[in-house]
């Protein structure tokens, strides 16, 4: 007599799951499964890298950045952020009819200039107007309480503010002088370009031109300001 063994505790031919021979079928199934699970994983992990290398850009703060915002009342307000230890960071803007490539992308001296264009002592390449408040005073980097300036054995420090030290200020496009603004657009609005491309490290100036229409250049009735056009 033959007699045949069965287990009630597994799969009726006797053979455990894991020694169980499969079909082609279920290879290829397992197969993909196994792909999907590993291109997942990596994805995962790409992008919380790239989250954390995000987070870390952002807290560490370089060189400087500047902005201007539009108020609508034909003026500008503009913030330099200054995340070294340097004072010498100064941005310069300009009228959009006032824009001459030659004298924004000069390297150095490139002769007779039209005003705002001129030469600034230690700057080798033309500036225009500096960002200038109503009271005269001129934006620029500064330091917060504390920190010691580049200079008389400091050494440069492209992050010695990592938080950044915030300066700002305003400008009334109307009331700008050498020379005198150009005439509005038939909307009110003006466009101007500004940059800093002065400073003592080239890699942390920021010398691209940025573009900030402003409005409201007009008088209280809707009309153009004819006090802000040149004849």
């Amino acid at each position: 007599m033959c007699l045949r063994w069965v287990s009630d505790e597994g799969p009726s031919d006797g053979i455990s799951p894991t020694a169980r021979d499969v079909g082609p079928r279920e290879v290829a199934r397992n197969r993909r499964i196994t792909t999907t699970l590993i291109a997942g994983a990596a994805s995962l992990t790409v992008a919380v890298s790239t989250l954390a290398g995000a987070g870390n850009a952002a807290a560490q703060g370089k060189g400087v950045e500047i902005t201007a915002v539009d108020n609508k009342n034909c003026t500008a307000t503009f913030t330099l952020t200054n995340y070294t230890n340097s004072t010498f960071y100064q941005p310069d803007w300009w009228f959009k009819q006032e824009a001459n490539q030659d004298w924004i992308n000069a390297t150095g001296n490139v002769g007779d200039l039209t005003a705002p264009w001129r030469y600034v002592n230690g700057i080798p390449w033309p500036m225009a107007r500096w960002v200038q408040r109503e009271d005269g005073t001129k934006l620029f980097s500064q330091l917060a309480p504390g920190v010691a300036p580049a200079g008389g054995g400091v050494p440069y420090n492209s992050s010695a503010q990592p938080d950044g030290f915030v300066s700002t200020a305003t400008v009334n496009l109307k009331t700008v002088t050498n020379p005198a603004p150009p005439a509005p657009s038939p909307e009110g609005t003006q466009t101007i370009y500004y940059r800093i491309k002065s400073g003592p490290q080239t890699a942390d100036r920021r010398p691209t031109p940025q573009e900030l229409v402003v409005t409201g250049c007009q008088s209280g009735s809707g009309s153009l300001d004819w006090g802000s056009l040149r004849f």
